[in-house]
């Protein structure tokens, strides 16, 4: 990852565009948001800065999510607490714990007492960035998913399931097995490809899976391919954030390229 202030390519932020710009100091953020990544995400913290409007503060912390699928629940939660303590001292106002598999595997009642907790160990608003999604999948009325994972099919029949017990019906699903490499390795094309390959008429939305990827630069592209809303876990996390902090943040702008969701602020 590069300074901050620039993404991987290289490229500035807008804050940091405008800050060069006017040779003035970068101004402080009006809200700040805390995210818990896996130590192993490459592209989340460039994504969501370049996404992001200049006044949202976007602070980051890190931890072992593979280790962690060996560690009993009270070990992981314990793990994930220490996390969102450290990210709690950059004075955040929401934190996101950005671990779908989590979720995924643990089902929605483990995902509950993880967001209490970390809830109840710092004192600031939590969730994470599966209820992220499942709140934009509700705030657009959809129901009728189709789901790509850039997962194997195990951890895609993982996230079916996980839909299914919240009221969703996957219409079709598809497994990738990319390893993370290849998956940053996808054009907005080719994820459109594997979208069109498997979309079914009487589905209704786009459930695309799957942060260490480059699937949320290809939002507008399927949705104006598809007709239909997608909604990703960085889209989402950064939507879910953005909506409670409304009140401090005040009227913000964001790129039509993250799809509809952003119309429902």
């Amino acid at each position: 990852m590069s300074s901050v202030g620039t993404s991987d390519t290289g490229v500035l932020s807008p804050m940091t565009q405008t800050a060069a710009q006017t040779g003035s100091r970068i101004a402080p953020a009006k809200a700040r948001i805390g995210i818990i990544l896996s130590s192993s995400n490459r592209v989340v913290e460039a994504q969501l800065r370049s996404f992001a409007p200049p006044e949202l503060g976007i602070h980051v912390t890190r931890m072992r999510m593979s280790k962690n699928r060996t560690q009993s629940m009270p070990e992981q939660i314990d793990t994930i607490i220490h996390a969102a303590e450290l990210v709690a001292d950059a004075k955040v106002d929401v934190i996101v714990l950005q671990a779908s598999s989590f979720a995924m595997e643990k089902g929605p009642d483990a995902e509950t007492k993880v967001v209490e907790a970390i809830a109840n160990a710092t004192g600031i608003a939590a969730l994470t960035s599966t209820q992220a999604m499942v709140q934009a999948l509700k705030e657009l009325a959809l129901k009728r998913l189709i789901l790509v994972s850039p997962s194997a099919k195990a951890m895609s029949d993982a996230e079916s399931a996980y839909l299914r017990t919240l009221g969703f019906q996957v219409i079709n699903a598809i497994g990738l097995d990319v390893e993370s490499g290849k998956g940053l390795a996808m054009t907005p094309a080719a994820w459109l490809d594997v979208v069109k390959s498997v979309d079914r008429p009487e589905a209704d939305g786009y459930f695309l899976s799957g942060s260490n990827t480059t699937i949320v630069e290809a939002i507008g592209l399927i949705e104006r391919a598809g007709g239909k809303p997608a909604v990703t876990s960085t889209q989402a996390t950064l939507w879910a954030s953005v909506k409670r902090l409304m009140p401090k943040l005040g009227p913000v702008s964001f790129s039509p390229e993250l799809g509809r969701l952003f119309g429902h602020l």
